[in-house]
């Protein structure tokens, strides 16, 4: 179970998502409706689970928000790209929030 980690949604197990690789140093946690799904992801799986979403398009229209004083403001696509290099830790633990869905790096 070390390569793998539970995706929950209400409590309930869903799936295991497999965290081996090349990217497994990058974590992040992931809720969507205030808790009702939780999910942690390394980049490669996030981007495999939400890649045709939209949520990469590199716009304005998903910008998140934190309360963070060295970003407060971020569209995603940046987001991702800057917290998924390992060695930026100023990401670890900083939440950031659209709409429905939140996420944080923790590792």
């Amino acid at each position: 179970m070390t390569n793998q980690i539970i995706k929950l949604k209400g409590f309930q197990l869903q799936e295991h998502i497999d965290l081996s690789g090349d990217h497994h140093k990058v974590l992040y946690y992931c809720k969507w409706n205030d808790g009702e799904i939780i999910e942690i992801h390394n980049p490669k799986t996030f981007k495999k689970e939400y890649g045709e979403t939209g949520l990469f398009d590199k716009n304005d229209q998903h910008i998140f928000e934190s309360n963070n004083y060295f970003k407060n403001q971020l569209p995603f696509w940046e987001y991702f790209q800057e917290s998924s290099i390992y060695d930026h830790d100023e990401y670890i633990d900083v939440m950031f929030s659209l709409d429905n869905m939140s996420i944080m790096r923790i590792k």
